[in-house]
């Protein structure tokens, strides 16, 4: 209930699908302050959304879950993909996520139950090439 709660504030409740991987921070209590999440598709990876608790933005929580997902994927997929909204794309840029147009977004990514609830043409899609090994943040 917790992440619902999180995904919806934040806006992402449409990114919550079933299978893939999950990171997520806790307060010293429990409380959860925020959480990242991914799928592999093969040698691809999605991004699905960073969400942070509105009073906990800008203290570095989604730069460090996000820079967690990308050392996971590393070694093991060669791009990852975000359907990044438009006041996030900032984010994504300053860990090198790059524009892309739509037709590059693999078809199996697309297709998948990852996104069928979301609006892509509302979205900025971006890419990143990982390398071997991804620096922990």
């Amino acid at each position: 209930m917790e992440m619902e709660n999180l995904l919806l504030s934040a806006g992402l409740s449409e990114r919550n699908a079933p299978n893939g991987d999950l990171f997520a921070s806790f307060e010293s209590d429990g409380t959860l302050t925020g959480a990242v999440s991914g799928r592999q598709f093969e040698k691809d990876s999605l991004l699905r959304f960073v969400a942070v608790r509105e009073e906990r933005r800008r203290e570095s929580v989604g730069s460090a879950l996000v820079g967690r997902l990308l050392s996971y994927y590393s070694g093991a997929c060669e791009r990852t993909f975000v359907l990044s909204l438009p006041r996030a794309v900032s984010f994504f840029a300053r860990f090198g996520f790059e524009g892309i147009r739509s037709d590059r977004l693999p078809g199996r990514i697309r297709d998948s139950a990852d996104l069928a609830r979301v609006r892509i043409a509302s979205c900025e899609i971006m890419s990143l090439e990982l390398p071997k090994k991804w620096p922990i943040v």
